[in-house]
């Protein structure tokens, strides 16, 4: 038995002939420092059902906003640029059919700031991580088909933005920054169709 009285690493008393100091767990018997780290235990929650459809009605709501923003905004944009409406027929039934969903108009006229807005809504980015991980932790009871059309419509918004992408509207500071933010939006698409997969 080692007759260590007090821990030479911290000073503290050594308790009873106990075999660690229990201040800095310093080995009485052996004389040896032994540094014991605390793990970080990360505890995550698993997401309810209710989460999750309430995840993916908001996933829904929020996408059709963007699309009719982004509707309005190539609408305005078009009409502007070109004297009429509508005439490019790439993106002609898109325009048409965001236009005339019904949506909550709870944004102004000011376009860009409301898409930016939406884009950056942490209920949003939340409702997409909660979506995720319900996935995640319930992938391997979950037919091919249920994921499939859970991708589709999100595979629908890449394809629509790449071809508006490839428009060459006028260069201008609203424009650029219209680009600017459906590239964030195709970027985030294109993470949500990987991490489905």
């Amino acid at each position: 038995m080692s007759k260590f009285k007090y821990c030479p690493m911290c000073a503290e008393p050594r308790a009873d002939n106990s075999k660690y100091c229990s201040k800095c767990n310093f080995e009485f018997l052996t004389g040896k420092y032994v540094k014991v780290q605390e793990e970080e235990i990360k505890i995550t929650e698993k997401v309810s059902q209710e989460e999750f459809v309430e995840s993916n009605q908001l996933i829904q709501d929020t996408s059709l906003k963007i699309n009719v923003l982004i509707s309005r905004y190539l609408n305005y944009s078009l009409s502007n640029k070109f004297n009429e409406n509508l005439p490019l027929s790439i993106i002609r039934e898109y325009i048409s059919s965001c236009l005339n969903s019904k949506v909550p108009s709870d944004f102004d006229d000011n376009y860009l700031q409301s898409l930016d807005a939406l884009l950056n809504d942490e209920g949003y980015k939340n409702s997409i991580n909660l979506f995720l991980q319900w996935i995640d932790e319930n992938r391997s009871h979950l037919p091919g088909l249920v994921l499939n059309q859970y991708m589709i419509p999100h595979q629908n918004n890449v394809n629509r933005i790449e071809e508006i992408l490839d428009l060459e509207l006028e260069k201008n500071e609203d424009n650029d920054l219209f680009f600017d933010l459906l590239n964030k939006f195709l970027i985030s698409e294109k993470e949500f169709i990987e991490r489905l997969i």
